[in-house]
């Protein structure tokens, strides 16, 4: 039998395990940005430029389709 290395880019996404993985790194992703945020704002740095860009990330991350539970 031939075994297939798993590379960082591949997911099956078929597996229960790597569809919770994956809905892992998106959560992961959205309070990384999230926190950067929260540093801006703790910081009076409210200006829209500096926030503009997270929540730009923030609304690409949230278009992204969640794996089902």
């Amino acid at each position: 039998m031939r075994t297939v290395p798993r590379s960082a880019n591949y997911i099956n996404l078929t597996s229960p395990a790597s569809a919770a993985d994956a809905q892992v790194r998106l959560l992961s992703k959205k309070v990384d940005l999230l926190t950067q945020k929260v540093k801006l704002l703790s910081q009076g740095r409210t200006e829209l430029p500096n926030t503009k860009a997270i929540d730009d990330q923030l609304a690409q991350l949230e278009a992204q389709p969640m794996a089902p539970d």
